[in-house]
């Protein structure tokens, strides 16, 4: 990292927005703080998947009513995230992804891929609403030294709503091997989720 205390520092590495995190009306959780303003409400861990939720309301300083990531790790090579998130007016919503290379973004199936010489991701949106996806690299503000440069996708809500639930598929792979990943987001009154094919594998996942 930069030197402790640096604008890169404080300005960049401890927002949200330098995160794999949630921001708000572009606004993200509170910078910077000691306050233990997130907890794990739920936890499992089992042969086939992990899986873990944590609440993070507080640290929006009331910009959210509600903020609950849950995770299900399908093991090996698989990570399905909710993001359960209420504001208490309409608000927009944007969920952040970084990698050390570009990503390539297919806007029109709302999907992320990022390849490097040893691994590679797949990023799947499963959104109830349109999204709107801009890719930038570089620091603001910069590093004071040299530092591996990044680059960063903002994947965001169009239109301003008082809840969202986000799913959000995570498929790595070594280089070379994806496997052909299908996804199809499923609702009922009481439960979100998605059916997944990765390769010849169908899962089915439900919140």
């Amino acid at each position: 990292r930069d030197l402790h205390g640096s604008k890169f520092h404080y300005q960049w590495v401890h927002s949200t927005r330098a995160q794999n995190g949630v921001l708000v009306n572009g606004v993200g959780q509170r910078p910077h703080s000691t306050a233990p303003d997130g907890r794990i409400v739920d936890f499992m861990a089992a042969t086939n998947f992990d899986y873990v939720a944590g609440d993070a309301t507080p640290a929006y300083e009331g910009r959210l009513t509600r903020a609950l990531r849950r995770v299900v790790f399908v093991k090996p090579d698989l990570i399905v995230l909710l993001d359960e998130l209420a504001a208490p007016q309409p608000s927009t919503f944007q969920f952040m992804l970084h990698g050390y290379s570009a990503f390539t973004v297919d806007p029109s199936n709302d999907t992320l891929t990022l390849e490097r010489p040893l691994a590679g991701l797949r990023a799947h949106y499963l959104s109830p609403t349109p999204l709107q996806h801009r890719q930038w690299d570089g620091f603001d503000p910069k590093p004071k030294k040299e530092f591996p440069n990044q680059w960063h996708v903002e994947s965001g809500t169009t239109d301003k709503r008082t809840e969202l639930a986000m799913l959000t598929v995570l498929a790595t792979h070594r280089h070379g091997a994806a496997k052909e990943l299908r996804t199809e987001r499923i609702e009922s009154p009481d439960a979100v989720g998605l059916r997944l094919m990765l390769g010849e594998t169908t899962c089915d996942i439900a919140f």
